[in-house]
């Protein structure tokens, strides 16, 4: 159901509250869950089937003029100023492209970590800078993206390292959402 648990488990019996473990809070401003229990082995565990994130902005007046805000639920961004110089010049404020850049790296560096925890290493930082690149051909485009990242994770080797960071590249979240072509350089400090 909405902002709670939802449909049966899997297996053929429904399991306990003891089975299933206690239930977590869920705040419903934030994300719409649909949970539903599997078996794996002796024990249950549930899984997220579907999420959504939510985002706002106003914009005020014309396009070069104009100002707005973006805002979010969690209110990191609270009424975050905008505004046609933050975007194409050096205007105080946020731009779109920057937000992209931000959620594409901070996917990827948990999407890298998370595969350096399934070897058996526990990373002590994954470090990446996203860089949008725009091309304006008669109206504005973005044409690429590069991730740089540095990894520190006792055990790793650089081999692995190249390996799991280019699984991340091609499978997190922000990365699946592009049609450009997404470069990387993946480093072990």
């Amino acid at each position: 159901g909405v902002g709670g648990w939802g449909a049966a488990p899997l297996a053929r019996s429904t399991p306990t509250r003891a089975q299933r473990g206690t239930r977590p809070k869920i705040n419903p401003n934030l994300a719409h869950f649909q949970i539903k229990f599997m078996k794996l082995k002796k024990d249950y565990f549930c899984f997220i089937c579907t999420m959504k994130r939510h985002a706002s902005a106003v914009w005020n007046g014309t396009l070069k003029e104009g100002k707005g805000t973006i805002s979010t639920p969690t209110t990191v961004l609270n009424n975050t100023q905008y505004s046609f110089t933050s975007r194409f010049e050096e205007g105080i404020g946020t731009n779109p492209e920057e937000l992209v850049a931000a959620a594409h790296a901070g996917c990827f560096s948990m999407a890298l970590a998370a595969r350096i925890t399934n070897t058996g290493i526990t990373p002590e930082s994954v470090q990446t800078k996203a860089t949008l690149d725009m091309k304006n051909d008669g109206g504005w485009s973005v044409v690429g993206i590069h991730l740089e990242t540095t990894v520190k994770a006792s055990g790793l080797t650089n081999e692995k390292l190249q390996e799991l960071a280019e699984n991340a590249r091609a499978n997190c979240i922000i990365s699946k959402l592009f049609t450009v072509p997404i470069t990387l350089d993946a480093k072990l400090v």
